[in-house]
């Protein structure tokens, strides 16, 4: 009768620990798009305004607390290997590149307590388990976000011209509902899908936009690919050249940028995306090639010890806004180049080795969000969403060795 009761206890703590994870998944995917507006409501409450700036750690906190023997039934010994090389990482070149300390110091905590932790949140994610969590987490955010640019309008202001970080917050949303859309194949799933890539049209912010069609790209692909009617294949090719056709024709695009930009325009939305195919500045940014210039002369002086983490940081007033000349600058060209091999090969690993579809898709949707994104922007020792990718790849792999 103990050895009953024991039992009943255990999988009653494995329940609570398991509900208590999807808790922490869904606040930390929706901290950046449905908290926001959650902490201005808190803000307007008597008492609840005390405790609003702090409301989503103490979440966090407390969801993880519970959740513990969900994560650390799944963390082994080369996990937190990994945690402590990072950290290693960021104490040595505290001790030794005095001139990057003030900068690393700036970001200590952001790092160890909140960036590299990420990693075994993404090693102890399981999509079977959660996968409908972040659907639902992410049409609310998608839902959100998108009235909230309407009350914008409705009150008589406008986004300005262009709100960055806003659309790079809510980017995993707007990708995660078009790829359930892909999954389901169903009008509803395509109805929230459509508003979250209208979403992200109206932040006109060129690298969430880029982003969202490298991804669109690969799932018509996989369509394609996965057909089993052959009119579905040539239909499918016929559209997809169709719109290469629309895109490389220079007459039309002007035509549909000049015209989308007057509607957006119209709308109290950003114009920017579309002034910048007319002015032909698409993939140009002034600022950014001359950060880019910077950070190579700099690079020359000392192409195999780099400056330490952060070292792009003495020579311009933001990061490098590409991953591999960060990378380069902070550790030299050979062991930067090996690092970023570590980054793009863990998923490409997932990807391939994984035997389910849905959860093999979404390590690509999250490899777009993560590695294309620090190709244009962001710096790679902030980006939570990277140690989120290599955990979640990192367990992938795990489930499908065991499984195989």
């Amino acid at each position: 009768m103990d050895h009953v009761n024991q039992r009943e206890l255990r999988t009653s703590e494995n329940r609570i620990a398991e509900k208590a994870f999807r808790i922490l998944l869904v606040l930390i995917w929706t901290q950046n798009t449905i908290f926001q507006y959650v902490r201005v409501v808190l803000m307007s409450l008597p008492l609840f305004n005390l405790i609003a700036d702090h409301a989503l750690t103490i979440c966090i906190v407390v969801s993880a607390l519970f959740a513990l023997p969900w994560i650390t039934e799944r963390i082994r010994g080369g996990d937190v290997l990994f945690y402590c090389v990072c950290v290693m990482i960021v104490i040595g070149s505290l001790v030794f590149f005095k001139s990057n300390a003030p900068h690393i110091k700036s970001d200590l905590w952001r790092m160890l307590g909140t960036v590299f932790p990420m990693y075994f949140i993404g090693v102890s994610y399981s999509h079977e388990t959660c996968k409908k969590d972040l659907f639902y987490a992410s049409v609310v955010g998608v839902l959100v976000s998108l009235m909230y640019q309407f009350f914008l309008y409705s009150s008589g202001r406008t986004t300005g011209d262009y709100n960055m970080n806003a659309a790079y917050n809510v980017l995993p949303s707007a990708l995660y509902v078009l790829y359930y859309a892909f999954e389901r194949a169903k009008f509803r799933y395509w109805a929230v899908a459509v508003m979250g890539i209208v979403l992200v049209l109206m932040f006109g912010t060129r690298g969430p936009i880029l982003i969202l069609m490298v991804f669109a790209a690969y799932e018509v692909l996989s369509v394609v690919k996965n057909a089993r009617s052959a009119f579905v294949k040539v239909v499918t090719v016929l559209l997809v050249a169709l719109v290469l056709f629309f895109v490389f024709s220079e007459d039309y695009m002007i035509k549909a940028a000049e015209y989308m930009s007057e509607l957006f325009g119209k709308l109290g939305f950003s114009t920017r995306i579309f002034d910048y195919f007319l002015e032909g500045e698409m993939t140009t940014s002034v600022g950014r090639e001359k950060i880019t210039e910077t950070l190579y002369q700099a690079l020359a002086e000392k192409p195999l010890s780099g400056y330490g983490l952060m070292g792009d940081r003495l020579f311009v007033d933001s990061y490098a806004h590409k991953i591999y000349l960060e990378l380069w600058v902070h550790f030299g060209v050979i062991f930067g180049t090996l690092i970023l091999g570590f980054f793009v090969l863990v998923p490409v690993r997932a990807i391939l080795r994984s035997k389910d579809v849905e959860e093999r898709d979404f390590v690509v949707m999250m490899f777009c969000v993560v590695l294309i994104k620090l190709m244009l922007s962001s710096t790679y020792i902030l980006e939570t969403n990277l140690f989120l990718l290599l955990g979640i790849s990192m367990g992938t792999t795990r489930k499908n060795r065991r499984d195989g």
